[in-house]
């Protein structure tokens, strides 16, 4: 049984959310890292003699991974929820034929054995 694809855009559009998010949390935790090593001639929140910018940068990048991370899941997953109704009722709209086939066989058949027994 071959169920078209539908929504192919908007399921890359998801793939590049999710991407983004990736990307997202990958440069956070860089740039959070650089400021933490860097030296003193950088601007910053010097404490103890460390940068603590990139630290309070750090929760606004996983904060904002985990939001697209899940947007772009959420998508896929109604895509994939209609895809998986489409098959369904499908395959119920066969199920029915198939039972109005044999419903019919064996009204006929019934019918045959009556006719025989007359």
């Amino acid at each position: 049984m071959e169920i078209a694809t539908r929504y192919r855009w908007l399921r890359a559009i998801a793939l590049l959310v999710v991407i983004i998010s990736w990307i997202v949390l990958i440069v956070g935790v860089i740039v959070t890292l650089a400021f933490l090593l860097s030296g003193p001639g950088t601007a910053g929140l010097w404490i103890g003699g460390t940068n603590w910018t990139g630290a309070l940068l750090l929760p606004y990048a996983i904060y904002a991974f985990v939001q697209l991370f899940v947007t772009g899941s959420v998508i896929t997953l109604l895509i994939d929820l209609e895809r998986n109704a489409r098959v369904n009722a499908r395959a119920i709209e066969a199920i029915a034929r198939l039972s109005e086939t044999a419903r019919a066989a064996t009204a006929r058949s019934v019918a045959t054995t009556e006719a025989q027994k007359s």
